[in-house]
């Protein structure tokens, strides 16, 4: 008797010293895909360098909601995982949208997206600024010490033009038909009342990251 215990314990150690054939997947979760975020049937191309994983969020300017949520994934980019990478798309849905993207990318260009991100936001839902023509849009950058010139010109060139079809293509081959929408690794797409509200959009985002990243180790 005491020979076949000794064996049985033998096995058990050697079976737990091989090393596992896969990565060991993020714990079970409270969200389901088909409920609380949908998973693309094809996974769409992303941005990001190799090992990085996309956490993109889809906006509009205009749009109160996407307001409401900018502040909370902002805070989760001082603490997101190490390989998660925050990037914005604006939504051009609709033709209304046009004149915001312009602007968003325009600031890219002229090097004050971080500064203006938030502030173009504050202005039309603070100031009530719609910010929808290239007078109004030229003055707001004149306030960030962009010369009137150099606004237009970004704001009318080929390279900004060329940022709008392609956010247009991105956005639609995700199958939004709204914003605000957060879309991670070109694979899961969610929104906030999917999610269960703000606080849990974030926390559903990182169980997809972390998806994601061990998939990348496997």
């Amino acid at each position: 008797m005491k020979l076949r215990v000794v064996g049985l314990l033998a096995a058990i150690i050697a079976a737990a010293c091989v090393p596992a054939a896969h990565a060991e997947p993020p714990a079970e979760s409270r969200f389901v895909a088909g409920q609380h975020y949908q998973v693309l049937d094809r996974a769409q191309p992303t941005t990001v360098g190799p090992g990085k994983i996309e956490v993109a969020e889809i906006f509009w300017y205009g749009c109160p909601h996407c307001y409401r949520l900018s502040p909370y994934l902002q805070a989760w980019k001082e603490s997101k995982p190490d390989a998660a990478e925050l990037v914005q798309v604006p939504a051009v849905l609709s033709p209304r949208w046009h004149a915001h993207a312009r602007l968003f990318y325009a600031t890219r260009a002229l090097g004050i997206q971080e500064p203006t991100h938030d502030q173009v936001f504050r202005e039309v839902h603070e100031n009530r600024n719609p910010l929808d023509d290239l007078d109004t849009m030229i003055e707001f950058l004149g306030r960030f010490d962009v010369a009137a010139e150099d606004a237009r010109a970004a704001l009318r060139s080929f390279a900004v033009a060329a940022e709008l079809r392609n956010a247009d293509a991105r956005v639609r081959s995700y199958r939004l038909t709204g914003v605000p929408a957060v879309v991670i690794n070109g694979k899961y797409v969610t929104r906030v009342d999917a999610a269960g509200g703000f606080d849990a959009l974030l926390d559903l985002i990182n169980y997809l990251v972390e998806l994601e990243a061990a998939a990348l180790r496997d």
